[in-house]
């Protein structure tokens, strides 16, 4: 996921990105505490825990449901130390995707079912 960044670096990026998210996220959710929303689908739910686990484990942290400033948007998850959306192709179509690469604040990496953290962040 990256190079090594310092802890001065980690701490400077998580703030960077906090920056971008909108205070409703902040207040509601929690950090690294999956969110799941009654419209998801159960293997779109059990693909975010999956993802949420994987990176739990790497020490990093996420917002999940996360919603960006200025209505750019929400994230199925947002990765603070690597300003990396991640959005979960369950449901969605190419171009709902497009629409949010273009929308959000930072990159997205998209995640089709069939994909695991590891193919997607490595090790």
């Amino acid at each position: 996921m990256g190079e090594k960044m310092t802890s001065y670096d980690v701490i400077r990026k998580r703030n960077k990105a906090i920056d971008l998210i909108d205070r409703r996220t902040l207040q509601q959710n929690k950090k690294n505490l999956i969110k799941i929303g009654a419209n998801e689908s159960l293997t779109h739910a059990q693909k975010k825990v999956e993802f949420c686990h994987y990176l739990l484990q790497k020490g990093k942290q996420y917002y999940t449901e996360c919603f960006f400033t200025n209505g750019k948007g929400r994230a199925d998850i947002f990765l603070l130390d690597d300003l990396i959306a991640v959005e979960i192709m369950d449901s969605e179509t190419e171009s709902k995707i497009l629409e949010k690469k273009l929308k959000y604040p930072c990159m997205v990496i998209e995640v089709r079912m069939n994909q695991t953290p590891k193919e997607i962040f490595g090790d």
